[in-house]
């Protein structure tokens, strides 16, 4: 069932619903609050501005990762960004060990971070994936596979030499 959001009650819905992802997939992708707060809003400005038709919920959210994972890619290719230095930034979470291990993902490198993401903290099935990214299932399953890897040899190394 197609369905256009013209309602500012429906759009802030639609908003509600998406935000979280949206936000956490670009603080995933870029590695810092600025610029997944600036792609934040450059996706939802361009939902605003499109006039998207949704087919459903799942075409609704593949929507939002698609979009928000495009603009990440542009801003980190844009030359502003690669003259910017990062300010250090403390992000706040409750354990440190919920911290070393978003520090280890955020160090991974951009395919396998994103996999990881998707699929560990969106919940999507690596089937699904693979159409939202745009790759075949082998190489989505070979991403997942070497991001768990990486991801498992950055932590026992931290562990090992400690920080």
């Amino acid at each position: 069932m197609d369905h256009t959001y013209q309602d500012k009650k429906e759009i802030e819905q639609l908003v509600k619903r998406n935000k979280d992802t949206v936000f956490r997939l670009a603080y995933t992708y870029c590695g810092n609050r600025q610029d997944a707060e600036d792609i934040f809003q450059e996706v939802f400005l361009r939902f605003c501005r499109k006039k998207i038709v949704f087919h459903d919920m799942e075409h609704e959210k593949a929507w939002f990762i698609r979009v928000t994972i495009n603009c990440c890619k542009s801003l980190l290719r844009s030359a502003w960004h690669r003259k910017v230095v990062p300010l250090e930034e403390e992000v706040e979470l409750e354990q440190k060990e919920d911290y070393e291990l978003l520090e280890s993902v955020l160090m991974l490198p951009e395919k396998y971070k994103t996999v990881l993401y998707l699929y560990y903290y969106e919940g999507y099935p690596a089937a699904k994936l693979s159409s939202i990214l745009h790759v075949n299932a082998s190489t989505l399953r070979s991403r997942l596979d070497r991001g768990r890897k990486l991801l498992k040899e950055s932590l026992e190394r931290e562990e090992r030499y400690g920080r």
